[in-house]
């Protein structure tokens, strides 16, 4: 386990991560990867990276979510 420090959505937040990974981040909060999208550090993610890119302490997540809709 690894206890990391990161700025996820512009607070500072403490996690202790099996694997500091995106994945387990969404773990972690409970949160589906469905309609998201992942800035690490200033770099837009693909979801298919998410399994393997890894976070280190300090780093900045924001975690986007799509909502649909229309008028």
């Amino acid at each position: 386990m690894a206890e990391i420090t990161i700025v996820l959505n512009g607070e500072s937040r403490v996690f202790l991560l099996a694997q500091p990974t995106i994945s387990e981040l969404f773990n972690t909060l409970s949160l589906s990867s469905n309609n998201r999208i992942v800035e690490l550090n200033g770099d837009i993610l693909s979801p298919d990276q998410y399994k393997f890119r890894v976070i280190s302490d300090g780093d900045r997540v924001e975690i986007i979510q799509f909502v649909g809709g229309g008028g």
